[in-house]
């Protein structure tokens, strides 16, 4: 009740009266010897803008020195696509990335490997998806050039360490156990399963959990022969280091890891375009409720038209929000989602709600849809839309979090500043045009919905 009671004139008066310098006291935790460094020198901060640079061997450099500490935040992507994996072995491209760094090498052994990430206080972690996987690492200056000659080491020599793939599977399946108890996943798996039969997203958790469970050292060793080879190569340095010097890393980074081409063929989602309705009862309370779309790749002239309605929709304080939070309380959640791949699309609306008000909500999830379709939007709202989202991104360009954001969408082709650019191409979308796609592309849709079994003991009503 205290709580409830504040109001936003309290809280600016405790703000005033407690955040003041005076009460400020600043902790840095470093690595044993790296204080003198972190602290103040005198010199003169140098901050750059971000450059791009083709080298050599398919490679392609993105740099930007920050001066202000001795770290460097990197990332090495090369094109080992969960593309390439079949309805076999999906989700073994993430699992052998992360053993590959996790399990060690003859020369860096896996306790010796968390022990030195640890004490230099240094990040090393991969993420694979659509178009590759992303070697991630921070570290300070200094420890630059073991950080490169370990993830070389590690990517050409890796021992796939029995240890570390014992725990890595009980980890997973602590993992997928936790799983069982969520509705989000149960839903999530069912409607992947008629959107995507004899597809590999159609594969459930289950089903994803039991493939890891089973992979034995030797099939990580010839999955690793047959994936982990770059034909193509995108390094991103970030921090305290000159062009100069990133150059010189990145060429060697290059020069060590492999330049051959992947074995395996690249297989893409296909998105159903058709009317029709799943629904599935399990155990548990909420009912999730998802209606999709069949959407343009990324390549389409429409994309920008349906990234603008998207931001439409949106989150919170956008119109699927207000129509079900604000209006009438009559969801816990709702948003869109668009998802523009190289060669697929597809649009969804997500929500959550109590069974009773399961056909209430349907009506006014899809009544947004027909505003869509009758044209009612005006220019002030996609301006408004497209402002908000450029004051959000924003937030993505400090340079903690740069490294990851730039690679991304170098990787993708849209170039790694494509979330700023995107806002120049977002304003040239007219009311015209969304009513033109919206009619374009939400014509089909198929209506998916879990919601609880008779002998589930509601508790909300």
């Amino acid at each position: 009740e205290q709580y409830q009671a504040l109001t936003p004139a309290d809280i600016e008066a405790a703000i005033k009266k407690y955040y003041l310098p005076k009460n400020r006291v600043i902790f840095y935790g470093v690595p044993l010897g790296e204080k003198s460094k972190i602290q103040e020198s005198g010199e003169e901060i140098v901050k750059t803008d971000i450059t791009k640079i083709e080298l050599p061997q398919n490679t392609t450099l993105l740099h930007k020195q920050n001066t202000q500490a001795p770290i460097i935040d990197g990332a090495l992507f090369i094109p080992v696509s969960a593309k390439y994996e079949t309805i076999d072995n999906v989700g073994l491209i993430d699992f052998m990335a992360t053993l590959m760094l996790k399990g060690g090498s003859p020369k860096y052994k896996a306790i010796d490997l968390s022990s030195w990430l640890e004490g230099h206080a240094a990040t090393l972690y991969p993420l694979s998806g659509n178009e590759g996987t992303t070697i991630y690492f921070k570290c300070i200056k200094d420890d630059l050039p073991t950080m490169i000659d370990m993830i070389t080491d590690l990517m050409n020599n890796p021992v796939f360490d029995e240890n570390e793939l014992v725990l890595m599977k009980k980890y997973q399946e602590a993992s997928f156990q936790r799983s069982i108890s969520d509705p989000e996943t149960a839903h999530t798996d069912f409607r992947n399963s008629v959107l995507y039969p004899n597809q590999k997203s159609g594969i459930s958790e289950a089903q994803k959990n039991d493939i890891i469970q089973n992979i034995t050292r030797d099939d990580l060793i010839t999955l690793h022969k047959n994936y982990f080879n770059a034909d193509r190569a995108i390094i991103t340095l970030i921090g305290d280091i000159t062009l100069d010097e990133a150059k010189e890393k990145a060429i060697l980074l290059r020069n060590k890891i492999p330049n051959k081409s992947i074995k395996g063929e690249l297989t893409s989602l296909v998105v159903p375009d058709t009317v029709a309705e799943y629904i599935n009862e399990y155990q548990f309370e909420p009912c999730n409720v998802n209606i999709n779309y069949k959407a343009p790749d990324r390549n389409s002239p429409d994309f920008y038209t349906m990234k603008v309605i998207e931001l439409l929709l949106g989150y919170s304080g956008k119109r699927l929000h207000k129509a079900t939070r604000q209006d009438d309380n009559l969801a816990y959640f709702a948003y869109a989602q668009y998802v523009g791949d190289s060669d697929y699309g597809f649009f969804r609306l997500i929500s959550q709600t109590s069974a009773p008000n399961k056909d209430r909500l349907l009506t006014v999830l899809k009544s947004e849809i027909e505003r869509l379709k009758n044209g009612d939007v005006t220019q002030e709202d996609i301006d408004a839309a497209v402002s908000s989202y450029e004051s959000q991104i924003k937030s993505y360009f400090t340079d903690d979090k740069l490294a990851s954001t730039i690679t991304h969408y170098e990787s993708t082709g849209q170039g790694y500043n494509f979330m700023l650019d995107s806002v120049n191409d977002m304003m040239k979308i007219t009311p015209e045009m969304i009513k033109e796609a919206a009619n374009k592309y939400f014509a089909k849709g198929i209506t998916i919905i879990s919601l609880p079994s008779e002998d589930v003991e509601l508790k909300l009503e």
